[in-house]
């Protein structure tokens, strides 16, 4: 019997057994696609055309197009152990990055990959354009003789294929729940930070405000101080009119002897100023001179004069050794010493390193 098919590519009618008549109709199913071409279409000699009948169809014919695809087989083979490589050091890098908790650059890893997979296809390209060159058009039909090895080569690279696909996904999926996890702990704080800046900073609220009131305090005791008689005359006179501002005078003046929101009252201070002394003369030198006769100083300051050949300073001292401070022994000649009571004017001997100027 002669079976009868069209051809996938003319649509005549195909014989399946040799006819002189129509022996340019003469055609064969392909063992991969199962579609029929006839031999005009497949440019078959005559003498192929004898040799398909008489083999009983024990090897496999194939169509141009599966000859072609089937050639791309062994360069996709070859892409499967550079694809898995890549996927393997992508891998690496990632743990490594994870490690250092260090964000990945992955449009740069994906360029690297992209890079490599383009020059092994380049390389490919020129490998296969070498390799057509010296084949036999006439060996077209004898590539593969084996129908069972092809579908498992397909079905390989197709499972291949899908795993590295999955592979890829998860490695992206995983890099970048790490950026999201890197950007969070960069970002957030814990609760107990949190607390402690808080902390901090209403203590340092509480201690800016506890100056605040202390400096203002210590001020005003020393300028009660500073007039003495003055403020205790006219507490006597508020005491006899009143009968109550001298025991809170008092308490102003001592701290009332009680703890108030952290407030210490002021050291009790003598102040005297000395002038006419020599324009060298500096707070360090002053402050030597008083301690070598045995005199406490609090503190030195230096006033501004009009006269820039001598210097004038604002001493202060202990009250207990005000007889000595007073004591014109200490001081060179023509220095000026002023007090709360009276100027005077010392007429003794001089002391080198704070002499006048002439």
């Amino acid at each position: 019997m002669v079976a009868s098919n069209k051809c996938f590519k003319c649509f005549n009618e195909c014989v399946f057994k040799e006819d002189k008549e129509k022996k340019d109709l003469f055609g064969f199913p392909c063992d991969m696609c199962c579609r029929t071409i006839c031999a005009d279409c497949n440019k078959m000699m005559a003498q192929e055309i004898r040799v398909i009948p008489s083999t009983s169809r024990s090897l496999i014919h194939l169509c141009p197009d599966c000859i072609i695809e089937l050639k791309q087989l062994p360069s996709m083979l070859k892409k499967i152990p550079a694809l898995e490589q890549a996927v393997v050091d992508l891998e690496s890098k990632v743990k490594n990055l994870e490690q250092q908790n260090q964000q990945p650059d992955l449009d740069k890893e994906i360029n690297e990959i992209k890079e490599k997979m383009s020059n092994y296809e380049k390389n490919q390209q020129k490998s296969e354009k070498s390799c057509n060159q010296n084949l036999n058009l006439n060996n077209q039909s004898q590539i593969i003789d084996n129908e069972s090895l092809c579908k498992t080569i397909k079905n390989e690279l197709k499972s291949q294929s899908e795993l590295l696909a999955s592979q890829l996904q998860t490695v992206v999926s995983n890099i970048r729940d790490a950026n999201k996890d890197l950007v969070r702990f960069l970002t957030e704080k814990s609760p107990d930070e949190n607390w402690k800046r808080n902390t901090f900073v209403n203590n340092q609220i509480n201690l800016d405000t506890v100056r605040n009131a202390t400096a203002n305090a210590t001020e005003k005791i020393m300028a009660h101080n500073s007039n003495h008689k003055s403020s205790k005359n006219l507490a006597k006179q508020k005491l006899d009119s009143r009968g109550e501002c001298a025991s809170s005078s008092k308490q102003g003046i001592k701290g009332a002897k009680k703890n108030s929101s952290g407030l210490t009252a002021a050291t009790k201070q003598s102040w005297f100023y000395v002038g006419n002394l020599g324009a060298g003369t500096s707070m360090e030198q002053l402050k030597e001179h008083l301690t070598s006769h045995n005199i406490h100083v609090l503190t030195i300051d230096k006033l501004p004069t009009k006269n820039q050949h001598v210097a004038s300073f604002k001493i202060s001292v202990d009250p207990k050794y005000e007889p000595d401070q007073l004591d014109a022994e200490i001081w060179p000649e023509d220095t000026t010493r002023q007090t709360n009571k009276k100027t005077l004017i010392m007429t003794r001997r001089l002391v080198p390193m704070m002499a006048p100027a002439m």
